[in-house]
């Protein structure tokens, strides 16, 4: 996500975000992430967008917030399912010894 961040042409961007939808948000990719149904589809319904415009040549602008929504989900389910866990075990841990 950085590398498409700081990406400044937005036919950079596209090609990063192509690529990263691609590994990690197609349905069919090798490495799927477990985000929500309306998260992905949104994220593949404005790079269908952005695939016709750069298949036609046409001008466009691809935010570098493209995959904000993408990032906040993914930071949330790392925080309910794996962060907030760790703590409690720590918690216990130093409870116990």
């Amino acid at each position: 996500m950085k590398k498409f961040q700081d990406q400044t042409s937005d036919k950079g961007r596209f090609m990063i975000a192509r690529n990263i939808i691609e590994i990690s948000i197609d349905p069919e990719a090798s490495f799927t992430l477990n985000i929500s149904y309306q998260t992905r589809s949104n994220v593949l319904e404005k790079m269908k967008y952005y695939e016709q415009k750069f298949l036609e040549k046409e001008a466009f602008l691809i935010s570098t917030d493209f995959f904000k929504d993408v990032s906040m989900e993914i930071h949330r389910l790392i925080m309910e399912n794996h962060w907030i866990k760790f703590r409690k075990a720590m918690k216990n841990m130093n409870h116990d010894g």
